[in-house]
This record gives structure tokens, C-alpha cells and sequence, in this order.
């Protein structure tokens, strides 16, 4: 669960639990998988089974795979320079779905006539229906994806750039990044 510290304890912190029509989870229904604070200072939470819920300090909203998510359990969230946010999936375990990758949330589309909100890479190899546990921004601006068996994508804002060169070819096959950090010096 979520706990927040404050005058020197902690206390529970309660998530609404959305309304799911087909449960699947990886495993443990409600578990959090992170927590964001995106550019706007409202808190995002990754669930087991759950999706994903942003806290805007009064009220929480969902989000599902109804809504546009690859899959319910969200791993991990990143903004981009453009305030799009960004969420990595996996595939469930109970019961067992390939699902699972990377979508793109865009806040402000409700000013947009399509009414699109999410946004899907299902030509990418590795962001659909696969596991992605980390995603990442850079000091630059662009959204780094570990793509679980396949690599390592960096987003610019255009164009996916693919990495998947290691120094243990032997071991792609269970090539899984599950953090990204940048150095001071600009070393990821």
C-alpha cells in the first residue's frame, strides 16, 4: 500500500480500488508498483490488477485498460517535456494474458476533437503485449523504455531509437532493464 510521512509518522494512505470487469494481476492485486509526481504536482500510483490512479490533491481519477492502458498492471510512469504521461505494463500472471507494454496518456486531449487520449505502439517491437517494467526521462527530455527480451528504446519526442547491442549476446533472450538512471556527467 501507500504511506504518508508526516509529523514524524507514518500513516495509511487509502487507494480507491476501481471498478475492474476482468481481473488479471502479476502478482498481488493492489500492489504499487511506483509512485510519480508529475509536472503539475498531482501524484500518479502503478497497480497490480488496478491500472493506474492519479491524486490531484482532492479527488482520484482512474485509469484502466478500458480507458486505453496496454494492461491493468502498471509497472511504472514517466512525463515527457510535452506533459504526455507515459505508463509501462505487464503481462498478468492470474489468470495468464499476454498483455502488457507501453502507452501514452495526452491530458489535454479533451480539447482535442478526436477525444483520443491514448495513444498505443503496437508497430514497435517489444511495446505491445510484452513486459515493461521501467520507463525513464531524461535530462534531455527523452523517454527511455526497457522492452523485456528485446531492449532498450529512447523516445525524442518523434522517433523510437532501438538498443539492443550487449556485451552477452547469450543472454538477450532475458534481457529485461527494470531501471534507468542518469549520471550526473550524462552517463545513463
Amino acid at each position: 500500500g501507500v504511506f504518508r510521512f508526516a509529523a514524524d509518522r507514518f500513516t495509511a494512505f487509502e487507494l480507491p480500488l476501481p471498478v475492474i470487469d476482468s481481473p488479471s494481476y502479476k502478482m498481488n492485486p493492489g500492489k504499487v508498483w511506483a509512485l510519480f509526481e508529475d509536472s503539475k504536482g498531482n501524484l500518479w500510483f502503478a497497480r497490480d490488477g488496478y491500472g493506474a490512479c492519479k491524486y490531484d490533491g482532492q479527488a482520484f481519477t482512474h485509469f484502466t485498460k478500458k480507458d486505453g492502458l496496454c494492461s491493468n498492471n502498471v509497472a511504472s510512469i514517466a512525463e515527457d517535456p510535452q506533459g504526455h504521461i507515459w505508463f509501462g505494463s505487464i503481462t498478468s500472471d492470474f489468470p495468464p494474458i499476454n498483455e502488457g507494454g507501453v502507452a501514452r496518456y495526452d491530458p489535454s486531449a479533451s480539447l482535442r476533437t478526436d477525444g483520443e487520449t491514448f495513444t498505443q505502439f503496437p508497430d514497435v517491437k517489444g511495446l505491445t503485449a510484452n513486459d515493461v517494467y521501467n520507463l525513464y526521462t531524461d535530462r534531455a527530455g527523452h523517454i527511455w523504455i526497457g522492452a523485456v527480451r528485446v531492449g532498450a528504446y529512447r523516445y525524442d519526442g518523434k522517433d523510437f531509437t532501438f538498443f539492443d547491442k550487449t556485451d552477452r549476446p547469450d543472454l538477450t533472450k532475458y534481457f529485461g532493464i527494470q531501471a534507468f538512471v542518469e549520471a550526473h556527467q550524462g552517463t545513463l
